[in-house]
């Protein structure tokens, strides 16, 4: 690929990786079209709709937002224009994860993922939560100039946490396991409901066992 990435490789307590710019301009201009059409007609559903964000325990829902499962959303993912440009990650895999020092991502291929759609308005959050996957990649998004305050990122890992600055276009990519959650959004009412707020765009990434086979009996 000849595009060149600003890959930053973080190896403090907790290995992560941060592109910012991550999109170019003909890709968010295709983002943007689909994020629009999805947030019309109040096609995105409320977070008691996903059960992956209900504590088992509890039964208490984690997160105040908006979302949708674009798998869920098309059979064919030829029809999403996010479908199609988030392959981009894959399309770099070698360069951004596989380079990193930390042994977890220096050895780690992944084959398949799911993409998840969130949009956070005034009273937005998501409370400390773990992924069931290999790794989240998480693309930040909003239009600017930024309505919100809020909406960065906490990881936390054997007692220690970090704050990581939510910026437009800019991707982070962490272990699934790794505990995170998103502090709460703040915009004045008078923006909400204009999609004005913090978008993010979830790709869980995992290996597939049995779809790499398949893979490998078509190529052969």
């Amino acid at each position: 690929m000849s595009e060149k990435l600003n890959v930053d490789h973080n190896y403090g307590f907790c290995p992560y990786i941060i592109i910012d710019n991550f999109y170019n301009m003909q890709e968010l201009g295709l983002i943007w079209q689909e994020l629009e059409f999805l947030c019309s007609d109040c096609k995105l559903l409320s977070p008691d709709k996903n059960s992956s964000a209900i504590d088992p325990d509890t039964g208490e829902v984690l997160k105040n937002n908006k979302f949708a499962f674009l798998e869920d959303v098309y059979s064919d993912r030829r029809f999403s224009n996010i479908l199609e440009v988030n392959r981009k990650l894959f399309n770099h895999w070698e360069s951004i994860v596989q380079t990193h020092p930390d042994w977890y991502f220096n050895t780690l291929e992944c084959n398949k993922d799911c993409t998840l759609i969130s949009y956070y308005e005034n009273g937005g959050y998501y409370k400390p939560h773990k992924d069931k996957a290999h790794v989240t990649s998480l693309t930040w998004l909003y239009k600017e100039p930024k309505m919100f305050t809020g909406g960065d990122l906490i990881i936390s890992f054997n007692g220690e946490m970090e704050r990581i600055e939510v910026k437009n276009n800019r991707m982070l990519i962490l272990p699934s396991f790794i505990d995170h959650e998103v502090i709460e959004v703040k915009m004045d009412n008078k923006y909400c409901g204009n999609h004005l707020g913090r978008f993010c765009i979830t790709q869980f990434c995992h290996f597939d066992t049995e779809f790499g086979k398949r893979i490998n009996s078509h190529s052969e």
